[in-house]
């Protein structure tokens, strides 16, 4: 069964949607059936009573997926082409080994001393600049549905897609594609954020579409970036950039 859809009842106090629900909801194309509904609905009632509602499920929902995982084995000759060819153009801009690494941050960035300092009326008017577009953020579900959703397509188990939500951050830039604005909050690249906070416009990250981009090309408004690198992770972060 799709990994999404499993993931998706893992979130803290999330409604059970039936198979035919989450495909209208999100515009999936998860096949139906109604046997492993049932079993999963049952497996998840019984997870749900030993977890706290305000976490994530880390319980094993494999042996339900048996059936599916021995299907998906047996992949057509076009459909093991096509993945060739994709791991091929991969290798061709293949990032450093260090970005393969899951190195968060398991702890807020300390904040670093910034010269010259922020005048306090700029600094006040930043904030309140900052401040609306933020709102609309945490009051916008479908964004974070959206990052939930493409978290769980990406992630390889349960346990990553928990770690990653944990750590993303998004940048609202002009960018259409949601991997363009999302990056892993990994050590190196939350320090990088402290050093372009700090003055440095040479400093680069890379996003969740692979691709590697200076910190500056994103815009970040300074004050925003300065509460995310401030907020303690455990919940997907939001930046406003000045786009």
């Amino acid at each position: 069964m799709s990994v999404a859809y499993i993931n998706y009842h893992r979130k803290p106090r999330a409604q059970f949607l039936s198979i035919s629900q989450y495909n209208e909801k999100y515009g999936a194309s998860v096949p139906e059936d109604k046997e492993f509904e049932s079993a999963f609905r049952s497996a998840l009632t019984s997870a749900r009573k030993t977890t706290d509602p305000n976490e994530y499920l880390q319980h094993s929902f494999t042996n339900l997926d048996a059936p599916y995982e021995a299907e998906e084995e047996h992949m057509s000759t076009e459909e093991t082409e096509e993945t060739a060819e994709e791991v091929h153009l991969q290798e061709e801009e293949a990032p450093e080994l260090e970005d393969f690494l899951d190195d968060y941050e398991e702890a807020t960035v300390e904040k670093q001393a910034v010269a010259p300092p922020v005048q306090t009326e700029a600094k006040e008017e930043a904030k309140a600049e900052a401040a609306e577009p933020q709102a609309e953020y945490d009051e916008t579900t479908s964004l974070s549905d959206e990052i939930d959703s493409f978290l769980a397509e990406t992630a390889k188990d349960s346990t990553q897609y928990a770690r990653d939500r944990s750590h993303v951050i998004h940048f609202n830039t002009q960018s259409t594609n949601l991997a363009s604005r999302l990056m892993k909050g990994r050590d190196r690249y939350m320090k990088r954020l402290q050093q372009y906070l700090d003055g440095d416009k040479s400093v680069k990250v890379r996003m969740m579409d692979n691709k590697e981009v200076l910190v500056a090309s994103l815009k970040p408004n300074l004050v925003s970036l300065q509460d995310v690198l401030e907020t303690a992770h455990g919940e997907p972060r939001y930046c406003t950039c000045d786009c």
